[in-house]
């Protein structure tokens, strides 16, 4: 699948503001978006981030939004499945973490992190335990503003969709989201065609390894949460194996968006 990227600075600019948001316009989606993480309906209209590895587009309709993401940066890929991704979500505009969804959850931390440097990264390994991890998680954390969590399948009656595939060294990020206006509806954007919505991309910044405990580190879940629905303990198959490169280096992913949803 050939994907097209979109660097035009009429597509995307960043506000020199105080707030530092990334302004952005959705597009209106005619066809059927399958969330399957092929991106196959994204052949086109995919813009490169200013400043950053990541390549994203965004669509809606008069039910849902739609988000996409990919990126080819191995550090990067490295740190979404290791440390944790969540995107949260703004109905307003600006970046309360309002609505939460986060996958890739955390992986419980190693007793003992390779030193970069000092021991070889095998790509092939490295690769393998990442598809792993992907595999083996089958549920998304979604998170509240009053500090509540719950888990839902990644497909799932509440219309939240979700599908994340890493294939031939790139990762794949396919997100579906309703934008019901009912307030009992509290795993919705609460937003409508026309107006701005805030969108967090956000992982988590690895803590120091526990020794000769569980290998749970207490660590926020996606970006510096936590709720009254659980301890921030992540989830995971273990630790970084040997061949596998540190997270213990990189600085957390951290950029906000101000999306403005097409109105057909």
């Amino acid at each position: 699948m050939r994907v097209v990227l979109k660097t035009s600075l009429l597509l995307i600019a960043l506000v020199l503001s105080g707030c530092n948001q990334i302004k952005m316009n959705s597009y209106w989606n005619e066809g059927t978006i399958t969330i399957d993480g092929n991106l196959g309906e994204w052949t086109e209209g995919l813009t490169i981030l200013p400043d950053s590895k990541l390549a994203i587009g965004t669509r809606n309709d008069g039910e849902n939004f739609y988000l996409a993401l990919t990126t080819k940066d191995q550090d990067l890929i490295r740190q979404v499945i290791m440390t944790g991704f969540t995107l949260w979500l703004d109905p307003k505009g600006g970046r309360k973490r309002i609505l939460g969804i986060g996958y890739p959850q955390p992986a419980r931390p190693e007793r003992s992190l390779p030193q970069p440097g000092k021991k070889k990264v095998d790509p092939a390994a490295q690769a393998e335990l990442m598809r792993t991890r992907l595999l083996a998680q089958t549920e998304i954390l979604i998170m509240f503003d009053d500090g509540s969590i719950t888990r839902l399948g990644k497909q799932n009656p509440q219309g939240i969709g979700l599908a994340v595939r890493l294939a031939a060294g790139i990762l794949h990020y396919e997100l579906r989201v309703p934008l019901s206006t009912d307030e009992n509806n509290r795993r919705a954007i609460h937003s409508t065609p026309g107006r701005n919505i805030g969108v967090g991309l956000t992982t988590t910044k690895p803590g120091p390894p526990r020794q000769g405990g569980s290998g749970e580190s207490g660590n926020d879940i996606g970006g510096d949460f936590r709720g009254s629905g659980g301890s921030g303990r992540g989830a995971g198959t273990g630790g970084e194996r040997p061949g596998m490169a540190s997270t213990q280096n990189f600085e957390p992913l951290k950029i906000w968006l101000k999306v403005k949803l097409s109105e057909k």
